[in-house]
């Protein structure tokens, strides 16, 4: 695999140059560990379970040419506002096969000119960029998106069992938006399960009025009722509304890796014919390499 380009988006994003190419990938994981008084040795708080993923960082080195010197440093003013002149973006890693790709949010943190010389008529120049990548992680190309509405019904209430897959080798997190129609929500869960057993789950409380956005983002920790912050209505593990199990979580919610059913139930403050509440759900494959 190789690091390929940089931008929001990989048709629109920075392509590197592929003369002279060379990277280089960093990724640790410290121990989390601490002395003993008055013993040999040091207590490792994670025991014999691997630590925690930690940010990556990653060095990119190839050439840039110019048919003149004047052309040579137009292409370093390009690269330059490209990489270390601009914001948090994406980081294209392409596989060997030259058409699986992958992307991680990334900053550019340093960005050298080594060398400059003259060869078969082109000029030449050496660069050297490194990349910081926060989260440690990658994610599949391509957003995974559902979406449908639930009716309400008589019963005030209404669900859907939806089909989820993350074909990474990491757990993916959840996004999720629920907007009720000529009806207002008052309730609504959400739920990772195989089977009857549960893998993750929230339950959130609180009036949301026909037409408004409710929105519950495990990837951002974002919980906004019509825009605005509504943590205190949600309920993390809990399984009040689905009236099950609750579970002992940390994260929001997310797929594990490999298929699973994602349910939704909401409940309403009234029921009939044209009551019904659309949901949206997004995620993406999620990959540690």
């Amino acid at each position: 695999m190789r690091i390929a380009r940089f931008g929001d988006t990989y048709a629109a994003a920075y392509t590197f140059g592929a003369a002279l190419m060379d990277d280089n990938w960093q990724s640790d994981r410290p121990p989390v560990a601490q002395a003993v008084s008055g013993a040999s040795g040091a207590f490792d708080y994670y025991g014999s379970n691997n630590y925690p993923i930690m940010p990556v960082t990653a060095n990119k080195k190839f050439a840039i040419t110019g048919t003149s010197s004047a052309d040579l440093e137009d292409s370093l003013i390009t690269l330059r506002a490209a990489t270390i002149a601009t914001d948090r973006s994406k980081l294209w890693w392409l596989d060997r096969d030259d058409s699986t790709k992958y992307w991680s949010w990334a900053k550019c943190t340093r960005l050298r000119a080594v060398d400059t010389y003259k060869e078969k008529g082109r000029w030449v120049k050496l660069v050297d960029i490194d990349f910081y990548m926060p989260e440690g992680i990658w994610y599949g190309e391509t957003q995974n998106t559902e979406n449908d509405s639930i009716s309400i019904g008589g019963a005030y209430t209404g669900d859907a069992t939806i089909a989820v897959t993350n074909s990474g080798n990491i757990s993916a997190l959840v996004y999720i938006t629920l907007q009720p129609a000529n009806v207002g929500m008052i309730q609504a869960a959400a739920r990772v399960k195989t089977g009857a057993t549960a893998v993750s789950q929230w339950n959130f409380t609180g009036g949301v009025s026909d037409g408004t956005y409710l929105v519950v983002d495990a990837r951002t920790y974002i919980c906004t009722n019509a825009s605005a912050d509504a943590y205190s209505g949600l309920a993390v593990g809990d399984a009040t509304l689905i009236d099950a199990t609750d579970v002992d979580q940390v994260a929001w919610l997310w797929i594990p890796t490999g298929s699973y059913d994602l349910y939704i139930k909401v409940e309403g403050d009234t029921g009939g014919s044209t009551e019904s509440v659309t949901y949206t759900i997004y995620w993406w494959h999620t990959y540690v390499f």
